[in-house]
């Protein structure tokens, strides 16, 4: 299975692109966080890849981050959706929107994204809230430790919830401000409730 590529950027489109891998055309369909984010054709660059493999052929979808790639993997798992209907979402919210609306329980933004439905969405919601809870140990190598401390804090889960905030995109400084608030405010809320409410306010801030 293919990992990464590494090459010149042949042709771009917002669907798809052609990366020039040692005279190696590869063909990869990305979302348009993605294909907002590439430099023009001729530039070299390095994709993360999915290698989705059916009876007729074999695909390959590329992103920039591995949070892209982990958030899409974890879409085509549910029932119902597929890699396109996966780039799609990824298409209309970005891969920290399409992992709080999850953690939220908010499906609002994630049927406003065109051919997802409220029953999708839902399910989505179901299956996948405690396994984006869980993203960063998924992420774990793109970071240099696993959990990030508090300082003056003997609380476990707001290493946690932090390490998941920071993953998600959220500043350090920014994260740990909103912990150390919702914390005071819900001293015994557990990891999920805690992450809720730290997104909640986070949402609110410019």
């Amino acid at each position: 299975m293919i990992g990464s590529l590494r090459g010149t950027l042949a042709t771009k489109s917002p669907e798809r692109l052609i990366l020039d891998v040692g005279g190696v055309g590869y063909e990869l369909f990305v979302p348009l966080s993605t294909f907002t984010e590439l430099p023009e054709a001729g530039v070299q660059v390095e994709l993360l890849t999915h290698t989705h493999v059916r009876e007729d052929a074999m695909i390959l979808y590329g992103f920039l981050t591995l949070l892209e790639r982990e958030v899409f993997r974890l879409l085509i798992t549910v029932s119902g959706v597929g890699p396109r209907l996966a780039i799609n979402l990824l298409s209309g919210l970005s891969a920290p929107d399409v992992a709080r609306s999850v953690i939220e329980g908010n499906a609002d933004p994630i049927v406003a994204v065109p051919g997802v439905g409220k029953k999708t969405a839902d399910r989505l919601i179901i299956d996948l809230r405690d396994r984006m809870l869980k993203i960063d140990a998924s992420l774990g190598e793109g970071s240099s430790s696993g959990k990030a401390a508090l300082p003056g804090a003997d609380d476990p889960e707001l290493g946690d919830a932090l390490s998941a905030l920071t993953n998600l995109g959220y500043r350090v400084a920014q994260a740990e401000r909103v912990l150390q608030e919702v914390r005071a405010s819900i001293p015994k809320a557990p990891l999920e409730a805690l992450l809720r409410e730290c997104l909640r306010r986070l949402s609110g801030i410019g």
